[in-house]
């Protein structure tokens, strides 16, 4: 089996570095994450399942429906939050949605151009019409327009990137994201921004 787990220093040997558990939110269940450590550079990495986010307690389960809704309108944050959602396993407090929604625009911000370039490397032919329609809708990139286009850009890799591969994926548009951030800027898409 091909290894497809590599190190920044570009290394592809991993020595296991043992285990930590972390409670996973709402439900409080407690999941146990494999550690592994890197046999060149000696850093150690934790083996996340697509449904976590790093550095983030809730699943994606949990998250995702609040950036699908928030792509889907107009709303800022703020006008978001004050409108009551009825979505299942919601945080505890409007704060830590607040704090996910800054994290989420300021990274999709920064993968917007990384992802239209690994799109048209890897799919030369693909039609981009839909994704530079919501650019001209506006002459400044609100949140919103930054994010759904982010967002629409991601699934267009993700299909593309399966079919070239002929793979079913289980991942979403939001956990391939997740997975793209960490690839390109070494952060979570939901990691803690810098102060």
């Amino acid at each position: 089996m091909q290894n497809v787990f590599t190190c920044k220093c570009g290394a592809k040997v991993f020595i296991l570095w043992g285990r930590y558990k972390r409670k996973l939110l709402p439900k409080v269940n407690e999941l146990h994450i494999q550690r592994l450590r890197c046999s060149t550079c000696k850093k150690t990495h934790a083996v996340l399942p697509t449904f976590l986010f790093g550095q983030v307690r809730h699943d994606s389960e949990t998250i995702e429906p609040y950036f699908q809704l928030f792509t889907q309108q107009q709303n800022s944050i703020k006008r978001f939050l004050a409108q009551s959602y009825d979505l299942p396993e919601a945080p505890e407090d409007d704060s830590t949605l607040y704090i996910w929604f800054k994290r989420f625009i300021s990274r999709c911000k920064t993968l917007l151009p990384l992802l239209k370039k690994e799109l048209m490397q890897l799919a030369p032919q693909t039609n981009l019409k839909e994704s530079q329609n919501i650019f001209l809708r506006q002459a400044i990139l609100s949140p919103h327009s930054v994010c759904k286009s982010a967002m629409v850009l991601s699934e267009k890799l993700l299909c593309e990137s399966t079919q070239l591969l002929q793979v079913k994926s289980s991942l979403t548009p939001l956990t391939f994201l997740n997975y793209f951030c960490w690839q390109k800027t070494d952060k979570a898409l939901l990691a803690p921004l810098p102060p």
